[in-house]
């Protein structure tokens, strides 16, 4: 233990569960046995979202290094977004818009399915949630 964390000053950070509400209505979104739909993710201070936070500053400044300003691309920052909230999701529980779950066996947690999850239109208000989720440190500071 540092110094720090003797004086009450460190924190310990743990992963953290969205949990989904339906995106038309934001009622939490429950499966037909009262289960509700939730993303398990790690926060920008885990393991893995500081990797993606080296990545990101390792490609700004290759750009600055190479003298200039990219533009900015639409469909490329989609796709890293979707890459990044991939590679931070640990778990889900998915229930559709009619409250059945999806069966584990059918598209399980894994960076492939995550990331395809999150960068398809049609799901892109999960990708919100757990995008809002991430970014709010505050959601990955054990109490």
């Amino acid at each position: 233990m540092s110094d720090l964390e003797a004086l009450g000053l460190g924190v310990e950070y743990v992963p953290f569960k969205v949990e989904l509400t339906h995106p038309e209505t934001g009622l939490p979104l429950y499966d037909e046995n009262g289960v509700q739909a939730f993303i398990e993710i790690d926060g920008q201070n885990s393991e893995a979202g500081e990797k993606l936070t080296r990545k990101a500053a390792l490609r700004l400044q290759q750009q600055r290094r190479a003298g200039r300003e990219a533009p900015i691309d639409l469909d490329r920052a989609r796709e890293e977004n979707a890459d990044a909230l991939a590679q931070v999701t640990r778990s889900w529980h998915l229930v559709n818009l009619d409250g059945k779950a999806v069966p584990a066996e059918a598209f399980p947690c894994n960076a492939a399915n995550a990331r395809q999850l999150y960068s398809r239109k049609a799901t892109k208000w999960m990708a919100d949630q757990v995008g809002a989720a991430f970014r709010d440190e505050a959601n990955f500071i054990k109490t």
